[in-house]
């Protein structure tokens, strides 16, 4: 018998992802999230978060895929409207961010900054997904900060 392990140079460990948050940013663990932080401010309100996943890929994966899937989602969101999409870089990756309003059925307006970051290194390629949202009738505050952080991504691989 062969034994494999995770992290090895096989099967490599994922990115390191580092955000900037205030103190009042409390870490909760959602299932699927490798990292994940939500703004309790007010009982019975919508509370301000940004969630990080990452998903592995072969190393030939196309970022491309990944920014249709992203729109084609945002797009069915109840009353979507997209206020931003661009496509950069950050630490030398691929990286792509689009902002979009919409109406949720029990909290209303929201407003969600998504980035995604393709990471290719030794044999893979993993998306990371990084996104914020916050309450519409909160833009100066919640959201304002909800997008500092988002901004604030930094990605390493050791």
């Amino acid at each position: 018998m062969t034994e494999f392990a995770f992290p090895t140079e096989t099967f490599p460990p994922l990115p390191s992802l580092t955000v900037e948050a205030g103190e009042h940013w409390q870490p909760f663990y959602p299932a699927g999230a490798v990292l994940a932080l939500a703004w309790l401010r007010e009982p019975g309100r919508f509370t301000a978060n940004v969630l990080a996943t990452a998903t592995r890929f072969d190393s030939d994966y196309e970022f491309d895929l990944a920014v249709k899937a992203l729109d084609e989602d945002l797009s069915q969101l109840p009353g979507a409207q997209v206020s931003l999409r661009d496509r950069g870089s950050l630490s030398n990756w691929q990286a792509y961010v689009q902002e979009v309003a919409f109406t949720h059925p029990d909290a209303g307006t929201l407003v969600q900054c998504d980035l995604l970051v393709l990471v290719t290194h030794s044999a893979v390629s993993d998306l990371l997904h990084v996104v914020g949202t916050g309450a519409g009738d909160r833009l100066d505050s919640d959201y304002s900060e909800v997008r500092d952080v988002v901004r604030s991504v930094k990605i390493s691989v050791d």
